[in-house]
């Protein structure tokens, strides 16, 4: 069974990391703007810039589509600043055991997307206007408060067509010519839109926080 563990930072928004346990079964992906020597992680140079001009959307961009992996069973995402310290195969086997397509975290503190929501607005990780958008989709979607919430520096997913689904679903995809009118709307009602370039690889990502 191929075990991918990968993770991206760029524009050093991020601290870097290097697993201090090697599990030499795996393999490990690091995709960046920058490329630091060492005998860990497998850098893959990336542009951001072609992608989107804000740095931490494109790092989320990776984290959420599994865009561009090489062939594997199970990804393990860990976010950069998350140092690995022992082997990851007893969390791998338990998930194997658990048979389920995708494990996360709980949330440390909260239990409620719409208390996380307005955590971010406060401590302005993004346009609070965005934010309160985004909570007022869940809203007129009846999602209901205290669901739970996840804490996604750490998520293990099979790679399977179900769990490329849901992590692309909400996401439409869009030929790099499309008007920006019709861009607009698909963003009244989707987070964000990926951009297909015209050999048909996903070539950049579009937010809300592009059309202001």
């Amino acid at each position: 069974m191929k075990v991918l563990v990968y993770t991206a930072n760029f524009n050093n928004y991020d601290w870097v990391y290097y697993p201090i346990n090697k599990d030499k079964q795996t393999t490990y992906l690091y995709f960046t703007d920058t490329f630091i020597e060492n005998k860990i992680w497998n850098f893959k140079h990336v542009d951001y810039n072609k992608i989107h001009f804000d740095p931490k959307r494109v790092t989320n961009y990776f984290k959420v589509g599994m865009h561009d992996l090489p062939n594997h069973d199970i990804s393990v995402w860990i976010d950069s600043s998350v140092k690995i310290i022992n082997s990851l195969r007893l969390l791998i086997n338990y998930f194997k055991k658990a048979d389920v397509d995708m494990i996360g975290f709980k949330h440390y503190r909260r239990n409620c997307v719409y208390d996380e929501g307005e955590e971010c607005a406060n401590l302005k990780l993004d346009d609070p206007k965005i934010i309160q958008d985004q909570m007022q989709k869940y809203r007129k979607q009846n999602y209901p408060v205290n669901n739970g919430l996840l804490e996604t520096a750490i998520m293990i997913r099979k790679n399977n067509k179900k769990i490329k689904d849901i992590m692309r679903k909400n996401l439409p995809i869009i030929p790099h010519n499309t008007p920006k009118e019709a861009v607009s709307e698909l963003l009244k009602t989707h987070n964000a839109v990926l951009v297909k370039g015209k050999k048909g690889k996903i070539i950049g990502i579009i937010t809300p926080a592009d059309l202001l």
